[in-house]
């Protein structure tokens, strides 16, 4: 349809095509005004288009001016003229905006419309002589159907936030004039805007309710809209939170704002969920208004389905049961009252009558004291009521109330607020009458009080709960529309519960109500109003306004008009009652000394019983750490748990102190009593004495251990054979270091982080240091030419952790520590697991030292964050609090924004290991595995390292380099250490495939660790033809044992079978530790297709963890330690394997693949492959299972050539996929197996019955279950229904079993709650692992049968009872298994994850291949789709300009492959 037409046109359409959205109605944007009916009427019904019905519209042309570029003037305005003559004469009495006169261009041009039986007949006479007119005037149907879309989403947007652009995530999303420039118009958008709001609210509310109920029969329990409108809402999962959980109570409340209508209400009545850890609604009501009355049917509605389901369970019904959390509406607690009288009145056996009942309510209801605590806040504010000064008083004293527990002591106060506050008698005698004060005060009270205290406080879990409707379904609904919100709202439940059922983690951390941790912790429910946020708000202040509040200009005064001192800094006196702690006193230039045994005692006693003390024992008097240790032993136990001692501690320590200051000088630590030193160095000192002494338990509580490993990639000159090979030298044993000192030159490196720093220091995954040359040198000359490298890390971490800053940097110039830093805790180790074993540093204090005077001083925390500045020149010794000062404030960050002592600079900060003892054997575990999976280094006494004590791996062990690596020959001399102390400190190695004289019997003995040679039961995967010891993808694969053999199936995809069960006819392999059977397509990377004949195989399972990690990560040589890539030509066998991702053509554009396995035929691979099941194919035909080579690419990694000629499909990325635990919660789109199908067909009439039939007498022997919840419901007194157990079954079984039961039990689609986790979904489980481990199960059959007839025991039983002897095993084994691994892997997605990193990773790697080259010469992507869009940040390297050349720096790397 063409809205502008021209000439002579005759067209008819068909009643089908005239009505769609494109002809718009036969609309055109030419200016026309309606011409008068003809005399003679048409019909609609005439064969012919000339006698039908016809619609007569004329051209009225355009207004333009005497100066138009028409008339071959310079003015390019055209005006639409208006519809009739008059209109447009007042057009033409305007100017134009040039000046010029407007003329009225007439035109004659006319169109009809012809409306017949045979459709519409759309007739033009004439040519149009002017130019179009400026603007268009109508939108189409599809322009409007888009338009009422994007106001439906966003119905509390506005004209300009619509033309403007809607805001979203990623910055405004597009304009509505997009879809037609008519919406540039505010007017035009808000006018379409209200139609579409019109259109919505003028359908017919009874028809839609009434198309509600029929949609939803079940959810609306009741609903009146005579004399007041009420409708009540429950769905089964609401009713059964109500009845399973009351140790908190109900609580009701209503609030407005969910419905349009300003008057009508949401009230609902929660209860508190012990399974899902937090308040859930019970029952949900709209009503339009507040009344008794409303009140009154919400809550019979309540009553009388709780009383139903209770019978249903037969459990007794009591009045403690509806105990209610209400706010102190009169409507609400008479509808309340009332309602419990009319709920007991009509039941069956009631003999009491309404006054006692009415009685028994009041006694139910308790108040929110949160809105008496608001209202106390309101009322003190109010300067005519309570006086200013006196705000907090009265606050205080009206709070007391609260606290009354005698109606004496209650009247003495509120009598007394009275006479003291006179206008707020009318407030107290509100809260004081009766029926609200019953439901506050405790001398009032009607409720019992285990009653009373079990009930919650407050209604803030139910104002909670509309905040969380609010959130998730959003406000203001209409009536209909809000009650599918709540529907849906139902709904959520039901999925969290049944989440919660199937073991998905519905919240991270010990606790759902999180708030209450913080709570505990921080006395407030949000971190934001803590006191040190409030305070570091406080703080934070613009440099561009001076200080002008009285505050800052008049100080801070007390009560009494004391100064309240500030203590930031030492040098200020602190008050008596501040608390202070006994410590050195100076003397005779001690400061350095006092300092650093001040911090390493505030250090050592966080963890003295658990980490210090033990060591202790082992110390004996000739001990260079003796005196030392036994010091912070005596101080622990004569100041205790009270810092504040007496004077005469402070007398104690300071002789502890001189006795340890006269030790060092007679061990020539330091040169005089009186000498000055740095603060820590006589620590380092003393660590190492005597210089070749002992090391003991004491000393792993200061020491970090490190290994050197030096590798040299040998010389290609005439030197000695082993050097013309790799070679490799590593220390026998690590070293110890005491001394971290931090360098200015290297805070550009780290950025000034600290801990960035520490990790750098310690990790083993880190490039290696380069070396000037090999250390095979001897006077000077250097023996070998080859490139050395030197990777040194940490494999034992101290307790107290001491970092200094060096004074000065290498050019001289002063360094006080502010370019670095400080965090408050350093994480040696990423993740969670090293953090609940508690490998954490948390910050302790700081050292300072002022150059001017030399002086040393301390800051640090007590594990009670309490802040202690310490100077032995002040306050006798004693250390005293900074009650103003934080942890994150004043001792972690940066120097120059602790608030430091001036003229002070920070020389120290010593940290604390949060784990101790338990966290440094965590740590050199986990840094030897990384050591011995990268680079074969381990430790000499490894394979007795679980004997060893905490002692022994605190001293340095010898270590050495196994797998392909031997000592030198002793007959080979290694004539560069002929220095003694090398020879004894290290031992050089070579690779034993390369060096020709090493003997078999100078190889040292394999480590007891190492993985054995795997025994031979693997079948070959293919046939071979092929010399290559890599076995080729293309042969043909051989399946798992025939069916009558006996194994066990265990993929990480999900797969577990037993024997004969397993039908899978993807090709497998055995793992050569545990011997389960597994898909070599669903392993990561396709890591099982490229192994060799002689390679071992090890699955994924915890057992064979180790085994496989081994294998994985064999020993680099030197040579190849730098180098990335290696030549090697590669082509389709290679890259594309079974197991790996892939790129297959289907039409003109390329989805991915995973694929499973691969053929030859007639010289042309084929491979089967699994299409990624989130593509969004073009073509309508199913994509093909199997693909040639020709069609199948890998990721083209670097190939940029190849990559600009292909063309993506449309696909959803892995990382916008939900996860597993998101796809398990959902198990409607699980789809069950063949094989549980096969398992539970045959049961399909028994499962039935259990759902809607159970009967326990006569179907206990073929379901267990029923037995098991008879005997349950019979030791705790009440009915139970629930089942716990599901056996070492798989999430994705689970998930399977109850999809089979949703769609093949008739009725249990549409009763969910009645059978997950009942007795119908724990048979089904009972059945499938009675058909699964058939085998395994026969023994416990046998013995149950035994067990049975114990009087006959030699009887053989009938095929119905070895079948149910059968399943009893099964239930039996149900309830004592468990998931061996419930890691199920979505292989599919993990495949994908990693094809996709290689097809948009950004980096120098890449090359220009990673500049976004997908179908740069082929064409747009399917659907113009942008594949580049949300990728994760961390695929951008960031060591490639995104911006560079394509051709920059390019490397063509088809013909490597990346190793590293």
């Amino acid at each position: 349809w063409d809205v502008w037409p021209n000439g002579h046109i005759v067209k008819i359409y068909s009643h089908k095509d005239a009505k769609r959205p494109e002809i718009n109605d036969f609309q055109v944007h030419w200016a026309c005004e309606g011409v008068g009916a003809p005399r003679k009427q048409g019909s609609l019904n005439a064969s012919e288009w000339r006698d039908g019905v016809r619609t007569r519209r004329r051209c009225n042309g355009v207004i333009v001016c005497t100066n138009h570029e028409s008339k071959g003037g310079s003015c390019a305005i055209v005006i639409r003229p208006n519809t009739t003559k008059k209109l447009i004469a007042k057009q033409l009495d305007a100017t134009c905006s040039c000046g010029a006169t407007l003329v009225h261009s007439n035109c004659s041009t006319i169109h009809d419309i012809f409306k017949f039986s045979g459709g519409v007949c759309f007739v033009h006479r004439g040519f149009h002589n002017h130019i179009r007119p400026p603007r268009r005037l109508h939108l189409t149907k599809a322009e409007l159907a888009h338009f009422q879309k994007v106001v439906e989403e966003h119905p509390r947007m506005g004209a300009t936030q619509l033309v403007m652009g809607r805001p979203g995530i990623n910055g405004p999303q597009e304009s509505v004039a997009t879809i037609s420039p008519v919406l540039l118009n505010m007017a035009r958008v808000n006018h379409e805007r209200k139609k579409v709001f019109t259109k919505s609210r003028g359908k017919d509310i009874i028809a839609e309710f009434t198309e509600f109920q029929c949609q939803y029969p079940d959810f609306v329990i009741f609903h009146t809209f005579e004399p007041v409108a009420v409708v009540i809402t429950q769905s089964p999962i609401m009713l059964s939170f109500l009845v399973k959980n009351h140790s908190n109570g109900i609580i009701s409340d209503a609030a407005h704002g969910f419905w349009a209508e300003r008057n009508d209400l949401l009230i609902i009545s929660s209860v508190f969920s012990d399974a899902l850890q937090c308040w859930v609604p019970g029952v949900m009501t709209w009503s339009n208004g507040g009344t008794e009355t409303h009140y009154r049917h919400h809550f019979r509605a309540l009553f009388e389905t709780m009383a139903r389901e209770y019978e249903r369970q037969n459990i007794i019904l009591t009045d403690d049961l509806f105990a209610n959390v209400i706010d102190f509406s009169q409507a609400e607690r008479a509808g309340f009252v009332n309602a419990f009288v009319e709920f007991w009145m009509v039941r069956e056996g009631n003999t009491r009558p309404p006054e006692e009942l009415a009685e028994a309510a009041r006694s139910l209801l308790k108040g929110c004291r949160q809105h008496f605590h608001a209202q106390v806040t309101r009322i003190k504010k109010i300067s005519g009521v309570v006086p200013p000064a006196l705000a907090e008083v009265f606050a205080d004293r009206v709070l007391q109330l609260l606290q009354c527990q005698d109606l004496a002591t209650f009247k003495s106060i509120s009598s007394s607020l009275i006479r003291d506050y006179p206008k707020a008698e009318d407030w107290l005698n509100w809260w004081m009458a009766d029926g609200r004060a019953e439901m506050l005060f405790a001398p009032f009270r009607r409720m019992p009080d285990n009653l009373w205290y079990n009930l919650e406080d407050t209604t803030n879990a139910e104002e909670a709960m509309h905040w969380r409707i609010y959130c998730g379904l959003g406000k203001f609904h209409g009536f209909v529309a809000g009650l599918h919100a709540l529907r849906a709202f139902s709904e959520y439940w039901q999925l969290q519960s049944a989440g919660n059922s199937s073991g998905i983690p519905l919240f991270y951390g010990n606790m759902r109500q999180f708030w209450q941790k913080w709570k505990a912790e921080l006395g407030t429910t949000h971190p934001s109003r803590a006191p040190e946020k409030i305070a570091a708000k406080k703080r934070t202040r613009s440099d561009g306004r001076p200080p002008d509040t009285a505050r800052q200009l008049l100080g801070k005064h007390s009560i009494d008009g004391d100064d309240v001192l500030d203590m930031s800094s030492p040098t200020k006196q602190p008050r008596l009652h501040d608390i202070k702690r006994a410590s050195y006193k100076w003397s005779n230039n001690s400061c350095w000394l006092d300092t650093s045994l001040e911090l390493l005692f505030v250090t050592i006693s966080r963890d003295f019983e658990t980490s210090f003390s033990p060591r202790l024992p082992e110390l004996t008097d000739t001990d260079s750490l003796s005196l030392l240790s036994h010091a912070f032993d005596a101080r622990n136990v004569i100041q205790g748990s009270d810092p504040s001692a007496p004077d005469d501690v402070v007398n104690v320590l300071f002789a502890q102190r001189e006795s340890l200051r006269q030790d060092l000088v007679n061990k020539k630590i330091i040169s005089a009593m009186d000498s000055f030193e740095a603060i820590f160095t006589w620590l380092g000192s003393l660590l190492n004495y005597p210089r070749d002494g002992a090391i003991k338990f004491m000393h792993g509580y200061f020491h970090l251990h490190m290994i050197d490993v030096r590798s040299c990639s040998g010389s290609l000159s005439n030197e000695p054979s082993f050097m013309q090979d790799p070679h490799w030298q590593t220390i026998r044993k690590p070293r110890t270091v005491f001394h971290l000192q931090l360098w200015r030159s290297e805070t550009e490196q780290f950025d000034g982080d600290v801990s960035k720093w520490f990790r750098h220091y310690i990790q083993v995954k880190k490039p290696p240091e380069k070396m000037p040359s090999c250390w095979c040198v001897l006077d000077g000359k250097v023996y070998c030419s080859g490139a050395a490298t030197c990777l040194k890390f940490c494999s034992h971490i101290p307790i107290t952790l001491i970092i200094e800053i060096d004074d000065q940097d290498a050019q001289g110039h002063n360094n006080n520590g502010s370019s670095w830093h400080f965090p408050q805790t350093i994480r040696p180790l990423d993740g969670k697991a090293e953090e609940r074993q508690g490998v954490v540093y948390d910050i302790v204090g700081r050292a300072f030292f002022n150059p001017g005077s030399s002086h040393f001083i301390a800051r640090y925390a007590t594990p009670d964050k309490r802040i202690y500045d310490y100077d032995g020149m002040k306050f006798g010794g004693y250390a005293t609090v900074d009650r103003k000062a934080k942890i994150n404030t004043h001792i972690a960050g940066t120097h120059r924004l602790i608030s430091p002592p001036p003229r002070y600079n920070t020389c120290a900060v010593i940290y604390h290991l949060r784990g101790g003892t338990e966290a440094q054997r965590y740590f050199s575990r986990h840094q030897m595995a990384l050591a011995q999976q990268m680079f074969d280094i381990e430790f000499v006494d490894s394979h007795s390292s679980s004997q060893l004590t905490d002692s022994d791996l605190s001293i340095p062990r010898e270590i050495r380099l196994c797998g392909d690596h031997v000592p030198i020959h002793s007959d080979v001399k290694r004539f560069w250490a002929q220095d003694r102390t090398i020879s004894t400190k290290c031992v050089d190695y070579v690779a034993c495939k390369k060096h020709n004289p090493i003997t078999e019997s100078s190889l040292p003995p394999p480590p007891i660790s190492q993985p054995r040679p795997p025994k031979r039961k693997r079948v070959q995967l293919h046939i071979s033809d092929s010399d290559d010891d890599i076995l080729p993808p293309t042969q043909q694969p051989v399946l798992p044992p025939p069916l009558s053999q006996e194994y066990e199936f265990y993929c990480r995809c999900g797969s577990r079978e037993h024997g004969d069960l397993q039908k899978e006819s993807e090709v497998a392999i055995q793992c050569d530790n545990c011997e389960r059977w597994s898909h070599i397509a669903c392993q990561k990377d396709g890591r099982a297709s490229t192994l060799t004949k002689k390679q071992a195989f090890y699955c994924d399972t915890p057992d064979c963890a180790p085994y496989r990690d081994r294998a994985q990560f064999p020993l680099r040589s030197a040579c190849c330690e730098s180098a990335l890539i290696y030549k090697c030509r590669m082509d389709s066998f290679t890259t594309c394997r079974p197991g790996k991702g892939a790129l297959a053509r289907h039409g003109k554009y390329w989805y991915p693949v995973r694929i499973k396995s691969c053929r030859r035929v007639g010289g042309r691979a084929l491979f089967t492959v699994k299409w990624w099941r989130h593509c969004f194919f073009k073509l309508d035909t199913k994509p093909p299972g199997e693909v040639g080579e020709e069609d199948l690419v890998d990721a083209l990694y670097g190939d940029r050539k190849r990559r600009r000629m292909i063309r993506l499909g449309k696909w959803t990325h892995a990382h916008e996929v939900p996860q597993h635990e998101d796809v398990i919660a959902n198990f409607k789109n699980i789809p069950y197996s063949i094989n549980i199908n096969e398992a539970l067909a045959p049961h399909s009439q028994l499962l039935t019955d259990i759902f809607e039939r159970p009967d326990p007498v006569k179907m206990r022997d073929a379901v267990p279950v029923l037995g098991y919840l008879a005997e349950l419901s019979e030791k705790t007194g009440r009915k139970h229904s629930t089942v716990p157990y599901c056996g070492d079954l798989s999430l994705t079984d689970c998930a399977q079993i109850a999809n089979w039961i949703y769609h093949q039990i008739p009725g249990a689609s549409k009763r969910i709650i009645d059978w997950l986790n009942c007795a119908t979904y724990a048979h089904a489980c009972t059945i499938v692992v009675s058909k699964r481990k058939k085998n395994q199960l026969e023994q416990s059959a046998r013995n149950i049968w035994i067990e049975s007839h114990s009087l006959d025991a030699d009887s053989v039983p009938t095929p119905e009872e070895h079948t149910n002897m059968m399943l009893q095993a099964a239930w039996l084994d149900l309830q004592l298994s468990y998931d061996l691994s419930s890691m199920d892997i979505d292989v599919d997605l993990e495949c994908l994850g990693i094809l996709e990193q290689r097809m948009f990773e950004l980096s120098l790697a890449a090359g220009a291949a990673g500049n976004e080259q997908w179908g740069k010469d082929a064409g747009a992507h399917q659907d113009q789709w942008n594949p580049y869009e949300g990728l994760p940040e961390y695929w951008n390297h960031g060591d490639r300009d995104p911006y560079a050349p394509e051709f920059e720096g390019e490397v063509d790397v088809s013909y490597y492959h990346v190793i590293s």
